[in-house]
């Protein structure tokens, strides 16, 4: 069996005009007249083509020279039969080209016979964007110009004027989010999106969505379903983040037409309860019209229900003491606890560049719950101008204050351990807590009071922490990378692995720093129990845009700068970028 392959490289000068009209019922019967969607093979070599039309008069002379006198040589008188040969296997490939021209200038090239359409596909649907008549995007992909987006989509018989939001956002205790502190929202018009000014958002309890609250919108009268917008029966809310986006993936619930509900206290303080679970609230005492159900989605916050007797005698004392007119620093604390009780710690510390005024520099964090973000604990503008012109109405005219938000150190612990009688997921997130609650013991009120921010911490208390906790088995190779940040904003990365390190504690880089360990623990598993020394950590464990850091090479506790692993060197990987400092 032979195969043979014909190709043809240019079809141009056929001048082929295809037929774009064509529909599937144009090929069911065949016919000379058809123009076009029928290949026609015709053989043109040999001439005799397999000797059908010639077989009868070779045949007639055959026979007619059988039967005369004339010898006829051996081998002359066979005639073969024509040949019917037939095609197996018949394989056409074949290209064909098309342009779609979306400049403007140069639009006049496109064919309007050919009836060429272009779609996108975006989370909004399928959209045309290019046809005979019209160009509506000449980008090839949906442009997404923002990091990140929330979309609301809002069922409703009228249009709305206004409406409250309520935002549930959970956070892991620890995780390093990245928050947008700019967040734009849009609406739903016959027009597409527009922009909700910020005169039409009357109050944002979220800050942005970085917090359980509720966000009060007022309408345009534009508000209303649009056609281009994927359910047309909707009208719907957009938040946009150009830059980060971690907000939008920790909602967990959005519950419409939400209010505050505040506490009317009653003389009877035994009447009151210190946190109101969820649901607990069913009605108003007296109906109101217009309202059909009350809900209560999640549990209220905890709050102090009245002041115990050594809360009164000590805050009484401290009282005595600075009579509302603090001078040093320790009535400066006292004095902003005292009026703040949303507040856990205030710190007062001294901390100037040569070049800048002497002003005294007011750390103070916020009291969460032991489930929020540890950046929760960071104060607002508005909360940092509130305690700041209070304070100002009892000190001295003369004395400049600042009010500071800690800065936070991050820790990592690196080692390799053996799980016990716990799956490997859990292992991990249960270390993850336990290291966050030691070094970040302060997070929580324990019996009545919150310990002392740690400004250093003791390297053997650490690794003796994790060698006590009953689910790891055994644990060797342990070592503790600080980056530790100075005044200047510069962070420098030390490693208790390093043969330089011979510090026995670990200290913060300023007098507001906070040490967090976060979920970053570079932890290998073992199979077997044996002992491994600690490892410098390698810059190529650090992550781009997560711990990048500037090492100077008179610092004598430091990442080993000889940090190219050998077990990468004949890997190489595009995505890893090395630097030699």
């Amino acid at each position: 069996m032979n195969t043979r392959s014909v190709s043809f490289d240019n079809l141009e000068d056929l001048r082929i005009t295809p037929n774009f009209d064509i529909d599937s019922n144009y090929l069911k019967e065949f016919s000379n007249d058809i123009e076009t969607g029928l290949l026609k093979l015709e053989l043109i070599s040999p001439l005799d083509g397999f000797g059908f039309d010639i077989y009868p008069k070779i045949y007639a002379d055959s026979l007619a020279a059988k039967y005369s006198n004339k010898k006829v040589k051996k081998g002359e008188g066979e005639i073969n039969e024509p040949f019917s040969p037939q095609i197996n296997n018949l394989q056409i490939r074949y290209k064909a080209n098309t342009s779609l021209v979306f400049n403007d200038a140069d639009r006049a090239e496109n064919d309007p016979l050919e009836k060429n359409e272009f779609f996108q596909i975006s989370p909004f649907g399928i959209e045309k964007t290019f046809s005979k008549n019209l160009i509506s995007s000449k980008r090839l992909f949906y442009d997404f110009i923002n990091e990140g987006e929330l979309i609301i989509g809002l069922s409703s018989q009228k249009v709305f004027t206004g409406l409250n939001l309520l935002f549930e956002i959970i956070k892991s205790e620890n995780s390093n989010y990245e928050f947008s502190r700019k967040i734009n929202w849009y609406y739903s018009s016959f027009e597409g999106w527009k922009k909700i000014e910020k005169d039409q958002i009357l109050y944002d309890e979220t800050f942005n969505l970085m917090k359980t609250g509720i966000i009060s919108f007022r309408f345009p009268n534009d508000f209303s379903k649009s056609s281009k917008i994927l359910d047309q029966d909707k009208f719907y809310l957009k938040a946009c983040s150009e830059d980060k986006a971690d907000q939008f993936s920790l909602i967990k619930s959005i519950v419409t037409n939400a209010m505050v509900c505040k506490e009317v206290i009653t003389p009877n303080s035994s009447n009151r309860v210190e946190k109101l679970k969820a649901k607990s609230v069913e009605g108003f005492e007296k109906k109101i019209p217009g309202v059909l159900t009350v809900y209560q989605p999640f549990d209220s916050a905890t709050f102090k229900v009245k002041e115990s007797e050594n809360d009164f005698y000590l805050r009484v004392s401290q009282l005595l003491r600075h009579k509302n007119r603090p001078v040093t620093k320790w009535d400066i604390e006292k004095f902003i606890l005292n009026k703040f009780d949303w507040l856990s710690h205030v710190n007062c510390v001294h901390e100037s560049k040569s070049n800048e005024k002497t002003k005294l520099k007011i750390l103070c964090l916020k009291k969460i719950e032991s489930f929020q973000n540890i950046d929760e604990i960071k104060l607002s503008m508005a909360e940092m101008n509130q305690i700041k012109e209070t304070l100002n109405e009892f000190i001295s005219p003369f004395s400049e204050i600042e009010l500071v938000n800690p800065i936070f150190e991050d820790i990592w612990i690196k080692c390799k351990l053996r799980f016990r009688d716990i799956s490997t997921g859990k292992g991990y997130d249960q270390l993850n807590k336990d290291l966050l609650n030691f070094i970040c013991n302060w997070r929580v009120e324990i019996g009545g009071r919150y310990p002392e921010l740690n400004t250093k911490i003791k390297k053997f208390d650490v690794i003796k922490f994790i060698k006590e906790r009953k689910y790891i088995a055994f644990v060797t190779g342990i070592s503790i990378v600080h980056f530790k940040q100075h005044l200047d904003g510069s962070i420098y990365a030390y490693d208790t692995a390093t043969s330089n390190d011979t510090s026995e504690f670990i200290e913060c880089g300023t007098k507001r720093s906070i040490f967090v360990p976060r979920n970053s623990h570079k932890i290998e598993l073992l199979s077997k129990d044996e002992y491994h020394a600690p490892e410098p950590t390698n810059f190529s464990e650090l992550g781009i845009n997560k711990s990048f850091v500037i090492v100077k090479r008179h610092e004598e506790k430091l990442i080993e700068s000889s940090f190219v692993d050998n077990k990468l060197v004949d890997n190489t990987n595009n995505l890893q970028f090395e630097l030699k400092i």
